[in-house]
């Protein structure tokens, strides 16, 4: 009896000896797991800010400081070592654009009912505004409002050039003034409000309409340089993603580069026009399913992702087809060059790099969460939010830094 007590007692350390080293193999297994998966993040990922909310924002970065929103109504301004200079709470949803110069922060916020966070807007009154915050210190220097919603902006010197419906206006930062700079519809009844990207430069206003007309206009005079016609039908409700339009226009070398949704499709064309005269450069056509994109430029190319999780990449100018590469995830913000690599956030999660001559991908960062907005870059590190809720510094290989 004795003895077949001692061989079930032996019989069970046995098992607990064993099951204690299979705990252990799979403990050490899954370490190693995690160290394998996030090695690329233990090594160079530098610092992490959490937000009260996912963040949507494009990165901006300005004077060694990191400006971005989040999707419960704040603003925050970082210093590049991950320090909270200030956060501000506008009380209403804000636009993902915002303007940023040696003086002042410019954001636009929208109706009340558009947050996922419907407890955070009780205080929204009149909610489509323009907000002016001192950049140092975080404080609301002022507002601006009309009877009308706030389509665009961009900022000039001490003066902010915003569109309504009908008009585009402009504040003066400096006296506090208000005036009307082009009535629209005085123009012709095809405008309907300019709600693109806005571009300054030689003393010219470039914008593109809901029509997808692009625009050239003389600050001093205010008269119309040129103009694009695009192939809209107008008063023709589009019938495929009619909210999709393309408000993407920058502007690069002389040359003003739009991608202009196609009407009745998800199709899209690019175009490049003299910036002086409006002479047509360069036109490319990418495909139905691909949906327009945001611009970015490069020293050779231009880029264009698409929702079909492609990048595009065009010879300036002429817009030349160089390369068209696949990615892992669709790409919502705009690529950003840096030393011959152009990088993105994807919504399948990760920062990407891809070779800006062939678009081989040289670069990979994984995330938990996808990255909706537009990374930023300074000194080989790139700074971006996730929908996580957290605002990621990750410093780049060395051999991308150093590549030539």
């Amino acid at each position: 009896m004795k003895q077949n007590i001692k061989l079930i007692l032996k019989h069970k350390t046995t098992i607990i000896k064993y099951f204690s080293i299979w705990l252990a193999v799979i403990a050490l297994s899954g370490l190693f797991f995690y160290y394998f998966i996030n090695k690329q993040r233990l090594a160079y990922e530098i610092w992490e800010y959490r937000t009260l909310s996912f963040s949507t924002s494009q990165m901006v970065i300005h004077d060694d400081n990191l400006y971005f929103s989040d999707r419960t109504n704040h603003l925050y301004s970082l210093s590049l070592d991950g320090t909270l200079n200030w956060k501000l709470d506008l009380e209403c949803p804000l636009q993902s654009n915002l303007m940023v110069d040696d003086g002042f922060v410019i954001i636009r916020t929208n109706a009340a009912y558009q947050t996922f966070y419907p407890d955070t807007v009780t205080n929204c009154r009149n909610p489509v505004r323009l907000h002016i915050i001192d950049r140092k210190n975080g404080t609301l220097a002022n507002v601006v409002s009309t009877t009308r919603d706030i389509i665009s902006y961009t900022l000039n010197n001490n003066q902010v050039i915003y569109s309504t419906g009908a008009q585009l206006l402009k504040y003066s930062k400096k006296n506090n003034i208000t005036d009307s700079f082009i009535n629209l519809f005085r123009q012709d009844n095809r405008i309907s409000g300019f709600n693109s990207d806005f571009h300054i430069s030689n003393n010219t206003l470039y914008t593109k309409s809901s029509q997808q007309d692009v625009f050239a206009f003389n600050m001093d005079s205010r008269a119309l340089k040129w103009r694009f016609t695009s192939d809209w039908n107008f008063g023709e409700k589009d019938s495929i993603e009619p909210t999709l339009n393309s408000r993407s226009l920058i502007y690069d070398e002389g040359v003003i580069y739009t991608v202009n949704k196609v009407q009745h499709s998800t199709a899209a064309d690019v175009f490049a026009f003299d910036a002086e005269s409006g002479v047509i450069l360069g036109r490319y056509h990418i495909g139905a399913g691909a949906s327009p994109g945001r611009l970015s430029a490069s020293e050779k190319h231009i880029y264009i992702p698409s929702v079909d999780a492609r990048v595009h990449a065009l010879r300036k100018r002429d817009l030349m087809p160089v390369w068209d590469v696949p990615t892992r995830g669709s790409i919502r913000g705009a690529l950003v060059p840096y030393n011959g690599v152009v990088y993105a956030g994807t919504q399948a999660g990760g920062i990407i790099g891809l070779d800006e001559k062939t678009g081989e991908r040289v670069y990979y960062y994984p995330t938990e969460h996808p990255i909706p907005g537009t990374p930023a870059i300074k000194d080989g590190i790139i700074y971006f939010a996730t929908n996580g809720g957290s605002i990621h510094a990750v410093r780049l290989p060395e051999k991308l830094i150093s590549r030539k």
